[in-house]
């Protein structure tokens, strides 16, 4: 999405950033570094960073929602003082997150500190 390419295209090119780098993971399970690198193949430069809160995010933002035990699940984050957007790629569903954040259904950080992908681009329209 944020490199203008489809969900299932970004996995396709991960499983091959993988296979190239000998990774031999059964599963697809990503880490920050993991985006970052993902991220680079398409020629876009990103900052890992942590947080705690959304009150530490800003701008464009891959971040991990959702805690089970260790699984978790990716989201795109837009926050500005003018905005606060998620969008789940998996669904390709685009929330107002303030009114999603931290509720049953919604989407949650982990508690204490965890790290997420921060993008230095500017978004001045989303399509849909």
């Amino acid at each position: 999405m944020i490199a203008g390419v489809e969900y299932i295209d970004s996995k396709k090119t991960y499983r091959e950033l993988l296979s190239r780098n000998k990774d031999k993971r059964k599963s697809l399970r990503t880490y920050a570094k993991d985006l970052k690198l993902l991220l680079l193949e398409f020629e876009i430069e990103s900052t890992i960073k942590e947080t705690s809160s959304w009150k530490g995010l800003s701008g464009i933002s891959i971040v991990p929602v959702n805690w089970v035990g260790i699984k978790f699940h990716w989201v795109i984050v837009i926050k500005d003082k003018n905005r606060f957007i998620v969008i789940d790629p998996e669904t390709s569903e685009v929330y107002q997150g303030a009114a999603w954040k931290d509720i049953k259904g919604g989407y949650k950080l982990k508690s204490g500190k965890s790290e997420y992908v921060s993008i230095p681009i500017v978004v001045d329209t989303i399509s849909i």
